[in-house]
């Protein structure tokens, strides 16, 4: 169903000039005496390659229909991931190639859900923070008592992250799976 390009956000998948897209990122671009478009960051179905793809705002494009299971995150099997669908039972394989942004937010066992394209596993959208243990953390320098000192973390799944200088190895903290930033302690 064509739907103005302005509908589309990150997580669709486009069908454009025949082929599908997963949309990575996108941004609205209005310069000063043109019309506007949308410049989108796509990762080519087919193929695996990611593109830039740019849209006038005043078009319509088609969005495919996408399906969404509830999914565990069972383990890592080489270049593969594992997932169970929590009713079902049924396991599915995602490249981690298809997980690149996702993978430093996903710890074993975790739900998640899986987004699926005509019956085939394509990505997973995660909740909008995570819980992550701190497994590395920066000593604090005596004395640093200012309210935005930050020091470098690491945390169970690699992820480096700024956290308060109170934060201590072995604490849990949650994580923004936007931008990667450090919430709270959980």
């Amino acid at each position: 169903m064509a739907q103005p390009a302005t509908n589309a956000k990150k997580g669709n998948v486009l069908l454009l000039d025949g082929r599908k897209y997963l949309v990575l990122d996108f941004q609205l671009v209005t310069p000063g005496n043109k019309r506007g478009f949308i410049q989108f960051k796509v990762k080519d179905l087919d193929s695996g390659a990611v593109l830039q793809k740019k849209v006038s705002s005043q078009d319509s494009i088609e969005i495919a229909t996408l399906d969404r299971r509830l999914c565990e995150y069972l383990y890592a099997n080489g270049d593969l991931h594992v997932f169970m669908d929590k009713e079902s039972y049924e396991q599915y394989e995602i490249a981690a190639s298809d997980l690149e942004g996702v993978l430093p937010y996903m710890v074993h066992n975790q739900d998640v859900t899986v987004v699926f394209l005509e019956g085939k596993p394509i990505s997973v959208d995660l909740p909008a923070a995570v819980e992550l243990e701190v497994t590395e953390a920066e000593e604090a320098i005596k004395g640093d008592t200012a309210t935005n000192v930050t020091k470098r973390a690491v945390t169970e799944t690699g992820l480096v992250v700024q956290v308060p200088h109170f934060i201590k190895a072995g604490e849990r903290i949650k994580v923004d799976t936007r931008d990667g930033k450090f919430i709270s302690r959980a």
